[in-house]
């Protein structure tokens, strides 16, 4: 830490990090105008950024870092300013990432789509055996390619399959599906 007066010379090719100290307060009572004053000088030269130092009378002096810039120092994360429509649950700028807004989310329970699961694979997933005949070949073709990519034995009884086969059976994977 340097006074005004005292600042050493700066190398012009390197990078340096300057900061200032605005004020030193003593908290308590009748400093509210003069800590605002502090603040918004501190505000206005760290163009948006003021590092507040708290060093206690017994005890662990903390640092902490305060933005107007809507972003993280550290992670460099950073968001929009914000509106009225950032907490509008029915506009896209404010929506719930999960539901979108709705307030509802449609999932299934998987004892609802394979009731018994002592059943082989192929005739266990209910809901593939009460369509049209159309979907029930599209489904065993599909059921088929997903068995021979994933190495899933389809005679094996539902509740017998490995805990990874029966997530990737209800939940899908990120590999794309190889179909012959």
């Amino acid at each position: 830490m340097w006074a005004l007066d005292e600042v050493p010379k700066l190398e012009k090719n390197k990078l340096h990090t300057i900061e200032a100290v605005v004020d030193r307060l003593v908290v308590g009572a009748g400093i509210r105008t003069r800590l605002t004053d502090s603040v918004e000088l501190a505000l206005k030269q760290g163009e948006g950024v003021v590092r507040v130092v708290c060093v206690p009378a017994h005890g662990k002096e903390t640092e902490t870092l305060y933005s107007e810039k809507n972003a993280c120092p550290d992670c460099a994360i950073s968001f929009d300013e914000l509106k009225p429509r950032s907490f509008s649950f029915n506009s896209p700028y404010g929506a719930c990432p999960v539901c979108l807004g709705l307030g509802s989310q449609w999932v299934f329970d998987e004892d609802l789509v394979v009731p018994d699961k002592t059943l082989p694979l192929r005739q266990a997933i209910k809901a593939w055996r009460c369509v049209g005949h159309h979907a029930i070949i599209y489904y065993k073709y599909l059921l088929d390619a997903i068995a021979k990519q994933f190495k899933i034995d389809l005679s094996t009884p539902y509740e017998k399959l490995p805990d990874a086969q029966r997530r990737l059976l209800m939940q899908g994977s990120e590999e794309p599906l190889v179909l012959d």
